[in-house]
């Protein structure tokens, strides 16, 4: 099976989706008049970490589970801690502020979970291949390395 494995530094959480451009990306080298949404979202960021205060900066963290799969990636999944759950909260709020919408209304749409990608699978593969896969995955311990 062809694949990328993925390190510790690949740790992250989605702050939103991809629909805050009509294309689904923003390319500010191809598109200058995207710019305007990189600086937003920078602002927003900023603004949202500022807000959320030292001790949701501080004790920001995710304590990460078991190991899931689906056709194409392997992720051990996340629960961010209180400190993290602040900092996403405001960041979405600052992005409203700002004047970010998304389909369903004002502001950031969301985090769908906090996550490490340990695997992106490459190709396409078939039921026969990936049931061992997940029966492995099935059989280790879930990660429990401490807030990272």
């Amino acid at each position: 099976m062809l694949a990328v494995k993925y390190g510790k530094d690949n740790l992250h959480t989605t702050l939103s989706d991809h629909e805050l451009s009509p294309n689904g990306s923003i390319d500010p080298y191809h598109n200058a008049d995207q710019l305007h949404i990189l600086d937003t979202l920078a602002s927003s960021v900023s603004q949202g970490i500022e807000e959320a205060g030292a001790r949701a900066v501080q004790t920001r963290g995710v304590d990460l589970g078991r190991l899931v799969t689906n056709r194409k990636t392997v992720v051990a999944l996340g629960q961010p801690t209180e400190g993290l759950w602040i900092m996403n909260e405001q960041v979405k709020v600052a992005s409203a502020n700002l004047g970010i919408t998304n389909p369903k209304g004002k502001g950031l749409k969301g985090a769908w979970g906090a996550h490490i990608t340990v695997n992106r699978i490459l190709e396409d593969t078939t039921p026969e291949v990936a049931h061992p896969v997940a029966e492995l995955l099935d059989g280790i311990s879930p990660i429990r390395a401490g807030r990272t």
